[in-house]
């Protein structure tokens, strides 16, 4: 798979790798998610253990149209060995998650599952 890659599309539940096994730092690609799922998931797995300053910076935008991959957003959360994981509530329209830091290469693999509330 690659980054971005989505793995499931469904009326109440939406899920996408946004870093797929990502070793070096990486710009991330965004991905639009469907209107009316806000309740965001992130996980993250495998942020370089020891290295204090493996980071991942999930952003988020709200264009009309897909944003150059390189071009950053607001920052929603950051993910990093003591926070490898988040529930955040937003309705904006394009996320990404940006692998900005990591003295180890090891993978990386961040997920996020959108679904509608309760």
């Amino acid at each position: 798979m690659a980054n971005g890659d989505i793995l499931y599309h469904g009326p109440r539940l939406f899920e996408v790798k946004l870093l797929d096994a990502q070793v070096a730092t990486h710009t991330g690609v965004w991905v639009e998610v469907p209107p009316g799922l806000i309740q965001r998931n992130f996980f993250a797995t495998t942020l370089e253990e020891g290295a204090a300053d493996a980071t991942v910076s999930i952003q988020m935008m709200n264009a009309d149209s897909k944003p150059a991959d390189a071009t950053d957003g607001v920052e929603l959360q950051a993910l990093s060995i003591s926070t490898q994981g988040a529930d955040k509530v937003s309705g904006t329209k394009w996320i990404k998650a940006k692998k900005t830091a990591g003295t180890t290469p090891v993978a990386t693999t961040v997920t996020m599952r959108a679904t509608r509330s309760a």
